[in-house]
């Protein structure tokens, strides 16, 4: 069998569930305080040569864009 990804739906539906709070929440990031275990997990998805600024804002783009089609 394949390895068993996280399901993180639950908790990403909890966080969004007041938008006000969520955007507070982006807007006050600690981002000089993240944990060396946090570094170490996301240092491969960093690495990536596709992992660019204008990469992840065209995907949120179009993530953005087909949710607002989907629940239209």
């Amino acid at each position: 069998m394949g390895k068993k990804l996280p399901d993180y739906w639950d908790a990403s539906t909890k966080m969004l569930t007041d938008p006000t709070i969520f955007l507070d929440s982006l807007l006050n990031f600690d981002k000089e305080n993240i944990p060396e275990s946090v570094i170490q997990k996301i240092e491969p998805y960093i690495a990536m040569e596709s992992f660019t600024p204008e990469q992840v804002q065209w995907k949120s783009f179009l993530g953005g864009v087909g949710a607002h089609i989907q629940y239209r």
